[in-house]
C-alpha cells in the first residue's frame, strides 16, 4: 500500500508541478526520505525532468512541453543523459564550458578541499588497482 501512495502522491505532485510551492516539494521529499538538493533550482530541475521522461497517461504532453520550456529558461539541458557538473558543488550545467566557468569560480578553500578529496579518492583507487595488479601478476607470473 506504502508503494501506490508514493506512487499516486508523485504523480498528483508532477501534473501539478507548476502549481506545487517549495514547501509541499520538501515535505513530499522528506515523507518519502528522498535526498533534497541544496538549491532549489537543481531540485525543480529535476522534478521537470522526471515529468518530461516520465511514461503516465496523466502526465500530458502539454506538461511536458512546459517542463522542456522550464528547463531550457533555467539553464538546464532538457536531456536527462546530456550535462556536466561543476566538480565542486555539483550542479548541473547543460555545456562542460558552464560546469569549468562554475568551478574556477569556487574560492581558494573550496578548490583546496577539493584537490584533497580527489586525493584521498586517487590514494584509495590506486591501493585497489595495485591489489589487482598484484592478483594478477602472481596469477599469471608476469613477474617471473
Amino acid at each position: 500500500m506504502e508503494n501506490n501512495d508514493f506512487i499516486n502522491e508523485r504523480n498528483k505532485l508532477l501534473s501539478e508541478l507548476d502549481s506545487y510551492n517549495m514547501d509541499d516539494i520538501v515535505n513530499y521529499c522528506k515523507k518519502y526520505n528522498i535526498n533534497i538538493p541544496d538549491d532549489e533550482k537543481v531540485m525543480l530541475a529535476g522534478l521537470h525532468k522526471a515529468r518530461l521522461y516520465i511514461i503516465n497517461p496523466i502526465i500530458t504532453d502539454k506538461m511536458k512541453e512546459n517542463s522542456k520550456i522550464w528547463l531550457l529558461e533555467h539553464g538546464f539541458n532538457a536531456s536527462i543523459d546530456e550535462h556536466y557538473h561543476c566538480l565542486i558543488c555539483e550542479k548541473p550545467y547543460p555545456t562542460k564550458q558552464d560546469a569549468d566557468i562554475c568551478f574556477k569560480n569556487h574560492n581558494e578553500k573550496e578548490h583546496l578541499r577539493w584537490v584533497a578529496r580527489e586525493v584521498v579518492w586517487m590514494k584509495s583507487y590506486m591501493y585497489d588497482l595495485m591489489k589487482y595488479i598484484s592478483f594478477i601478476d602472481k596469477k599469471y607470473k608476469i613477474d617471473d
